[in-house]
């Protein structure tokens, strides 16, 4: 049973009815909020100068890549039309180059994953097949 409860006055109090027999002894195992254990981590210099950051520019997912490339999100279109013009620096890296030429092939091949590993040994690809791209 996982009930949540409310400390106050030095007691836990349920904040909900509990299904037990008066004076049954209980084991409580105490877990505290992720979000009350993280609230605040961040000093607030720090978190001004991430969000100007953000504000410039843009990481893109391999899956906003592949939606785009599959014609699948306007969102994803219009986020590389906007990282194209300009507007916002776009930011990937190897582990997105890896995923969106993995989906490209298999795309393109119709392979399953494991016919991939045994009829493509190997792919040569550097990142300038991306220059000009982000």
């Amino acid at each position: 049973m996982e009930v949540e409860c409310v400390y106050e006055n030095g007691v836990l109090r349920p904040l909900s009815k509990l299904d037990l027999k008066e004076e049954e002894k209980v084991r409580v195992e105490i877990k505290e909020s992720i979000a009350e254990r993280t609230k605040g981590i961040i000093k607030d210099s720090e978190i001004e100068k991430i969000i100007e950051e953000i504000e410039n520019g843009v990481f893109c997912d391999s899956n906003v890549i592949l939606y785009h490339l599959a014609d699948k999100s306007s969102s994803a279109t219009n986020l590389i039309k906007r990282i194209e013009k300009g507007d916002m620096v776009g930011y990937i890296n190897d582990i997105v180059i890896s995923e969106v030429t993995y989906g490209y092939i298999r795309a393109k091949t119709k392979f399953k994953p494991f016919e991939l590993k045994r009829k493509i040994k190997s792919v040569k690809l550097g990142f300038s097949a991306y220059k000009g791209y982000f």
